[in-house]
């Protein structure tokens, strides 16, 4: 009978499944409390030591079942209560969606009936977007030589700064011309502009000095020109709206019937897809809870085990031989042996 026992408990001690959770003992604390256990059945100290010992390393096992088992249950009904509350999302999304595509429609209609209306002042809109295009033209053209300035200001510091070798000169001087700067260092910028920055002299450097002022001061030039283009597209914007008072007013409201329309489109799409996402969802916390239904059974499975060693320990308790039974010196080494690798593990081992 105490060889049955004694099985069942060394079975479980050598069961790495019952020690998966942390802090469990380790595999050789185990296996050497597993190796005391056939010669823990008399009551001597040292036996007692030993069934101790194994109680300890199983009762656990046997703790962390019991709470992987609370763990998984709380986590199937939680995965329950969240089916629940994805079901009663999905039911209000289809109502929702439903009365999103009444109103899109009614959205629909008035843009209708508006943007005809707004068409009667098409002629006069037409005149005006004419202007406004006139005025975008010569605001692009400053512009574009505001912009031709501010990049050979770049390129020429870079040169300065020996960042940059190869220069546009040529690009450079046109605008250089274009700014009515002197001759002089119109001669003197392409020579200045190949120097390399660690031969370049006083003069090189004083010319790409006054290259940069010539630049800048242009550049400040364009850009109240460019200011002055912006004013004027701005104006000739403005005149076109208000053109006629009547097509402002009905291209307004056009305008507050297309945004209607883009926002009922945009809460028929939403509610759409809140409803394929809570089908989803319901799925997913259903494999969820299936799931933690297969890990609690394992968990179980697992207390079931550490509970019949421990049973078949506590059997081996009751059935230890008469005090008088001879020292078995192995069994009273592997004690030791044993004390020291659990330990560490279970403080109570020396209580």
């Amino acid at each position: 009978m105490a060889v049955a026992q004694v099985q069942i408990v060394c079975k479980a001690l050598s069961d790495a499944d019952l020690f998966g959770f942390s802090g469990a003992p380790s595999s050789s604390a185990r296996e050497m409390v597993a190796a005391a256990v056939p010669h823990a059945t008399g009551d001597h100290g040292y036996q007692k030591e030993m069934r101790a010992a194994a109680g300890t390393v199983l009762a656990s096992a046997r703790a962390a079942a019991e709470a992987e088992i609370g763990e998984r249950r709380e986590q199937g009904e939680a995965a329950g209560n969240a089916i629940s509350d994805a079901q009663k999302a999905l039911a209000e999304s289809s109502a929702s969606t439903q009365q999103a595509k009444l109103r899109l429609e009614e959205a629909r209609a008035a843009l209708e009936r508006q943007a005809a209306k707004a068409s009667e002042a098409k002629q006069e809109e037409q005149r005006a977007k004419q202007e406004e295009e006139l005025a975008r033209e010569s605001k692009e053209i400053v512009l574009k030589r505001k912009m031709a300035v501010d990049s050979s200001m770049a390129s020429v510091q870079a040169v300065e700064d020996g960042e940059q070798e190869d220069l546009k000169t040529d690009d450079i001087s046109s605008i250089l011309c274009e700014a009515s700067c002197e001759k002089t260092l119109l001669e003197a910028f392409p020579t200045a502009a190949t120097v390399p920055k660690a031969k370049r002299g006083r003069f090189d450097a004083l010319t790409l000095e006054e290259v940069k002022d010539v630049l800048s001061g242009h550049g400040t030039m364009l850009q109240g020109q460019l200011d002055e283009a912006q004013t004027l597209f701005r104006d000739s914007w403005a005149e076109a709206l208000g053109c006629e008072a009547l097509m402002e007013v009905e291209e307004e409201r056009r305008e507050a019937a297309s945004s209607a329309v883009q926002e009922a489109e945009a809460v028929a799409e939403a509610k759409k897809a809140a409803e394929a996402s809570a089908r989803k969802l319901v799925a997913t916390r259903e494999d969820e809870r299936s799931n933690f239904l297969v890990m609690q059974t394992l968990a179980e499975e697992k207390l079931n085990r550490a509970q019949e060693a421990l049973a078949a320990l506590e059997k081996l308790q009751e059935n230890v031989e008469m005090p008088e039974a001879p020292r078995d010196e192995i069994g009273e080494k592997l004690a030791d042996a044993t004390q020291a690798q659990v330990m560490p593990h279970s403080p109570k081992l020396g209580a």
